[in-house]
């Protein structure tokens, strides 16, 4: 929902309150089909959705991802990043998808699969 928040704030039409989106895999599921302004990127950029699977499935499956995060920049280039999440802790000790903070966090991939979605305008 923090997501969703910022962009409807920001203009985006992606995003609709009461609408879209509220659950994580319906972001993956309409970008890969490239619907609503949603797309699969493979190069993620400052202000990009990263849809995080913490169990490191293959990706294939878009009900296996549960968080959604902001992609910032890259601190490691496809190793670490920088993003901005809510509903997370503030650390890497509590609930990383359920945690109900809202934190600037450093990620490595290798502790998720990642599906990164760029948002149309």
């Amino acid at each position: 929902m923090t997501v969703t928040y910022g962009y409807v704030k920001a203009g985006s039409k992606a995003f609709v309150k009461g609408s879209r989106y509220a659950y994580v895999p319906y972001i993956v599921i309409d970008a890969r089909a490239g619907v609503n302004g949603l797309a699969v990127t493979k190069t993620p950029r400052a202000g990009d959705l990263g849809c995080v699977d913490w169990q490191r499935g293959d990706g294939k499956n878009p009900y296996s991802f549960d968080h959604v995060l902001m992609f910032q920049h890259w601190v490691d280039p496809g190793a670490s990043f920088k993003s901005r999440e809510g509903n997370t802790s503030f650390d890497d000790r509590g609930d990383q998808s359920n945690g109900g903070a809202m934190a600037d966090r450093t990620r490595r991939l290798s502790s998720m699969t990642v599906q990164w979605v760029r948002v149309g305008r």
